[in-house]
């Protein structure tokens, strides 16, 4: 009895045609989301954007008169963004000569205070109020 209840319902309500209505979509079932609407679906998720900075081989201090590659990375909800890009800014500093390049080059002023704890942000072009930040002390050149 129960295989001619089966039998009597509608294709669709068995899965019968599932199979061809799946190979008629195919791959691309649309256009692929712009990065400002993930950007905004994750938000509205309640997924926050955060900008993690570091220094190449995680150095945590720098010479007078040297200089140190800072990176930066942007996620949403654990996973890469899609724009990478951050504008750098160093506000901790003593040195009219210590600066950070637009690609994240910090150089370190021959005259800035040794012990001095430099503060390098990133702020992320996606929203510039979320900033990534990395603490850098400056040391003499002596300094082993």
């Amino acid at each position: 009895m129960l295989s001619m209840w089966w039998a009597s319902l509608p294709a669709w309500a068995t899965g019968a045609q599932q199979k061809a209505t799946t190979a008629s979509l195919g791959d691309d079932a649309g256009a692929k989301p712009t990065d400002e609407a993930v950007f905004l679906l994750n938000q509205a998720a309640g997924y926050k954007l955060k900008v993690t900075v570091s220094a190449k081989g995680d150095a945590t201090t720098a010479k007078l008169g040297e200089t140190l590659q800072m990176s930066a990375e942007v996620t949403i909800g654990g996973k890469k963004h899609a724009n990478q890009e951050v504008t750098w800014s160093v506000v901790r500093k003593n040195s009219g000569d210590t600066n950070i390049s637009e690609s994240g080059l910090l150089t370190v002023g021959a005259d800035e205070y040794v012990g001095a704890k430099l503060l390098i942000q990133a702020h992320s072009s996606v929203d510039n109020t979320t900033i990534g930040t990395y603490e850098v002390k400056v040391e003499s050149p002596w300094d082993t």
